[in-house]
């Protein structure tokens, strides 16, 4: 009895670890695959963990927001769709903070706190479900810059958490849309920086965001020290369990 059933304990085995295999090939698709939304800039570095965030340290950059059309949630009505940047002041401030200068982006100029608006992303939701996570950035003065893609500015796709700095040339057939934004924060006081996000919406709430990893700091003072600067916050929340 047990020598008839051995060929089919193993033929059971062999169709576990095939199945198996499948599932971690696929799995692994998705974890190493380029994110659907992602930021860049240039100059830029990227900081690892726990801070895991590409970083500028210049005053005046390049801001790339970066869409990729071979991800699962790319459809070809978003090129017609809005898509949302987020520019917030870090170090947290509170409310009642007064202002503290002001910054350019996009050629538009935006005085702190004056212009903008206080608590967690997106505008005009102040509760869970919907808000972004707040990775150690929220709540804070940030505001919400709307933007849509430009089917011409088209590059090959590319990991900006591995190589940042912006895109390449320009190609009619690469996956990656961008938008590029001048950024000028000399005009912010001494000690307070950006902090840059971007999603989609669902009418208010959230869609989609770019993963943590995958955000832009500004910030003249990179790795460890920065940590310090920010605050234990940053190192307790800002993980890549939001991602």
């Amino acid at each position: 009895m047990s020598v008839a059933r051995t060929p089919k304990r193993h033929t059971n085995v062999m169709s576990v670890i095939v199945f198996v295999s499948c599932l971690l090939l696929v799995s692994g698709n998705v974890v190493f695959a380029e994110p659907y939304l992602m930021l860049d800039a240039n100059p830029a570095t990227y900081v690892g963990a726990p801070e895991e965030s590409i970083v500028t340290t210049g005053p005046v950059f390049t801001l790339y927001a970066l869409v990729n059309s071979e991800a699962p949630q790319w459809s070809e009505s978003d090129l017609t769709d809005t898509f949302y940047l987020c520019a917030a002041i870090v170090p947290k401030l509170l409310e009642t903070d007064p202002d503290l200068g002001s910054y350019s982006l996009d050629g538009f100029t935006f005085d702190v706190v004056g212009d903008m608006a206080y608590g967690v992303p997106p505008i005009g939701l102040v509760s869970n479900p919907g808000l972004l996570p707040p990775h150690g950035i929220y709540e804070t003065y940030y505001i919400e810059h709307e933007f849509t893609l430009d089917s011409t500015q088209r590059a090959d796709l590319y990991n900006s958490q591995d190589y940042p700095g912006g895109p390449g040339p320009d190609v009619t057939d690469g996956h990656l849309y961008y938008q590029d934004f001048e950024v000028d924060a000399t005009g912010l006081s001494s000690g307070y920086f950006l902090h840059f996000d971007l999603y989609t919406k669902g009418s208010p709430s959230i869609e989609y965001f770019a993963p943590f990893s995958h955000d832009v700091l500004h910030t003249p003072v990179p790795g460890a020290v920065l940590l310090g600067m920010l605050g234990l916050g940053v190192v307790g929340l800002k993980l890549r369990r939001f991602a």
